[in-house]
C-alpha cells in the first residue's frame, strides 16, 4: 500500500508532464506579451531603453543577437532580482512570476525561452491539477473521480492554452486562487481560527497580489462569502483577525512593491479599469466572455450543462427528502466556489481592456469541480459514470478550434523568413513598441535596419546595393504601402515583390532582382 501510495501519484504527474511537454513543444510563435513576460524578466532596465530596446535607425542589426539580448539573461545579469522589480515598477503587474522567470533563465542562461516558459508553467499546473484533488475530494467526490476531473481540466483547451503554452502569470494565478479556496475549505467558519490558517491565509493574499492584481478581485469576494459565513456563525474573533491578517498582507505587498498602488490607481491599465467600470460596456463583454469560457472549458457545450443540472436538481428536489445539515453543508460550499467566480467574471467583463480566457481561466477550476460535483451528487448510481464520460468528451470537443497561442501558423512564416535569411531586411515603423510583436520573425535575419515613420520619405529610395529584401511595412494609414514598395523596388533596381504574410502590426514582403548575375 505505501509503494502503491508513492508511485500512483508520481506516476499520474509524470504523465500530465510528458502531455503537456508533447503540446508546448509544438509552440512555434509567440505573443507580444510573452515576449514582454522574458524581455522584463531578464532584460537590463536603463533610462534610454526602459523596459524595451532602443533600436536605432539606419544602423543594421542581427535579429538573432536582437532576439537574445532582450530575452535572454546576461551573464552580469544572472540573479539580478532588483532588475526585475525595476522593470516591473515600469510596468504594469507586480513582480512575482517574472522572478519565477529570471530565476530559470539565470540557472539555465543558454536555455531557448520556449523551455524556459515550459519548465516553470508545466510544475504550476501539476500544482494545479493536485489541488483540484484535494478541493474535489473535500467537498465530497470519490479520489478516482477527482483525480479524472482534475486530469480533464488541466489537460483541456482552455487551460493549456491560456494557462500552459502561454507564458503569462496565469498559471501561477490558477494555484493562489486555488489555495485561497483550499484554505477556506480547510478551516471551516464555523470553527476557531489558529496559527495556521491566519498565517497561511496572509501568505496567499500577498502571493496572489505579488501575481496579478485581479487576484484581488476574486479575493474580495471569495472573503465576503466566507465572513457571511462566520456573521452566521457568530465567530467575530476570526472576523476581525481574518480582515487584520488580510490589511497586513496587502500592506506587505505594498511595502514589498510600492510601484503597485500607483499600478493599479494611476497607472494606465488602472485608469483604463476605473475608465472602464464607468462607462464600459457588460452585456455584450459578459456574453463574450460566456462563449469562450463554454468552447475552452466546457467543449462549447455550457448552456446545456446548465440545462442539464437544473433538471437534475428539480427531479432530486420532488423525489428525495434532503438532509438538512448535508444540505446546508452543500450549499455552503457550493457559494463559497460558485459565487466569487460568478462576481469576477461579471466585474471583469467591465473593466478589463480585452474580452479573452486569460483574464478569467485562473478563477474557473472552483465553478469547473462545483458543477460537476453537483451532477454526480444529484444522478442515480448507475448514472455516474456518464458525468465522468460527458468530462471526457468536454476534453476532446475543446480541441476543435485547436490552441491560438501554439501559434502555429507561424511556422511557415519563419520558414519562409529563414529561406531568405541572407537578405537585406528593412523594416518600416510608426511606433516602436510594436516592433517586439515581430522578435520571432527578425531573429532569423542575418541583417536589419530600422526606419522610423519621420525617414520613410527620405530613406525609402537608397540603394542598399542588394539584389534580395525582406521588407515589413507597418500598417497604418498614414504609410500607403504600394507607393513605399515602388520607391524600394525603383531604388534598388528590383522588378519582383510578393506578400509573404502579414503578422499583428505589419505586413512583410520579399523583393528581388529577377536575372541578377551578380
Amino acid at each position: 500500500m505505501g509503494i502503491k501510495r508513492f508511485f500512483l501519484p508520481l506516476a499520474v504527474t509524470a504523465l500530465i508532464c510528458m502531455i503537456l511537454l508533447g503540446i508546448g513543444s509544438q509552440k512555434s510563435g509567440f505573443h507580444v506579451d510573452e515576449i514582454y513576460t522574458f524581455g522584463l524578466s531578464n532584460h537590463p532596465y536603463s533610462e534610454s531603453d526602459s523596459i524595451r530596446i532602443s533600436l536605432a535607425d539606419g544602423v543594421p542589426y542581427n535579429g538573432e543577437e536582437i532576439w537574445q539580448d532582450y530575452t535572454g539573461v546576461r551573464k552580469s545579469g544572472r540573479f539580478d532580482y532588483a532588475n526585475v522589480f525595476e522593470n516591473q515598477a515600469h510596468d504594469v503587474h507586480p513582480p512575482l512570476y517574472y522572478l519565477l522567470i529570471h530565476t530559470i533563465s539565470s540557472m539555465f542562461p543558454k536555455l531557448p525561452v520556449l523551455w524556459v516558459g515550459l519548465l516553470l508553467n508545466i510544475p504550476l499546473a501539476c500544482v494545479v491539477f493536485w489541488q483540484m484533488v484535494w478541493i474535489a475530494h473535500k467537498i465530497g467526490m470519490k479520489k478516482r473521480g477527482a483525480v479524472l476531473f482534475s486530469m480533464f481540466y488541466v489537460l483541456g483547451a482552455g487551460f493549456v492554452d491560456y494557462a500552459v503554452v502561454f507564458f503569462r502569470m496565469y498559471a501561477l494565478l490558477s494555484v493562489m486562487v486555488n489555495a485561497l479556496v483550499m484554505v477556506f475549505l480547510k478551516f471551516p467558519a464555523e470553527e476557531k481560527g489558529n496559527f495556521r490558517y491566519y498565517i497561511t491565509l496572509g501568505f496567499i493574499l500577498l502571493g496572489g497580489m505579488m501575481t496579478q492584481y485581479y487576484f484581488l478581485i476574486y479575493a474580495f469576494f471569495l472573503c465576503v462569502v466566507y465572513l457571511v459565513y462566520l456573521v452566521v456563525f457568530r465567530n467575530w474573533k476570526k472576523i476581525i483577525l481574518s480582515i487584520l491578517t488580510a490589511m497586513a498582507a496587502i500592506g506587505t505587498g505594498i511595502l514589498i512593491f510600492p510601484a503597485s498602488l500607483d499600478q493599479i490607481f494611476g497607472g494606465y491599465r488602472g485608469r483604463e479599469a476605473i475608465e472602464n467600470a464607468r462607462v464600459g460596456e457588460l452585456g455584450s463583454h459578459l456574453w463574450n466572455y460566456l462563449g469562450q469560457m463554454s468552447r475552452g472549458i466546457f467543449g462549447g457545450f455550457f448552456p446545456a450543462v446548465l440545462f442539464v443540472l437544473l433538471c437534475l436538481v428539480i427531479v432530486y428536489v420532488r423525489k428525495k427528502e434532503y438532509d438538512r445539515n448535508a444540505l446546508r453543508s452543500n450549499l455552503q460550499w457550493w457559494c463559497l466556489m460558485v459565487l466569487p467566480v460568478c462576481l469576477y467574471v461579471v466585474v471583469i467583463a467591465k473593466i478589463a481592456p480585452y474580452q479573452t480566457l486569460r483574464y478569467v481561466i485562473a478563477v474557473m477550476a472552483p465553478l469547473y469541480l462545483a458543477m460537476f460535483n453537483s451532477m454526480v451528487y444529484l444522478v442515480p448510481s448507475r448514472g455516474k459514470k456518464y458525468v465522468l464520460l460527458l468530462a471526457a468528451v468536454f476534453l476532446v470537443c475543446g480541441y476543435r478550434q485547436g490552441l491560438e497561442n501554439l501559434y502555429l501558423g507561424d511556422r511557415d512564416k519563419i520558414s519562409q523568413v529563414e529561406a531568405h535569411s541572407d537578405a537585406q531586411g528593412i523594416y518600416l515603423y510608426k511606433e516602436d513598441w510594436k516592433i517586439l510583436s515581430d522578435y520571432p520573425f527578425l531573429r532569423y535575419m542575418d541583417n536589419i535596419i530600422f526606419w522610423g515613420q519621420d525617414d520613410w520619405q527620405e530613406k525609402i529610395s537608397v540603394d542598399y546595393n542588394c539584389d534580395t529584401m525582406i521588407v515589413y511595412v507597418t500598417n497604418c494609414e498614414e504609410l500607403n504601402q504600394k507607393e513605399v514598395l515602388s520607391q524600394l523596388m525603383a531604388g534598388n533596381k528590383m522588378n519582383s515583390c510578393k506578400k509573404i504574410f502579414q503578422s499583428g502590426y505589419t505586413t512583410a514582403y520579399y523583393l528581388q532582382r529577377t536575372g541578377y548575375d551578380g
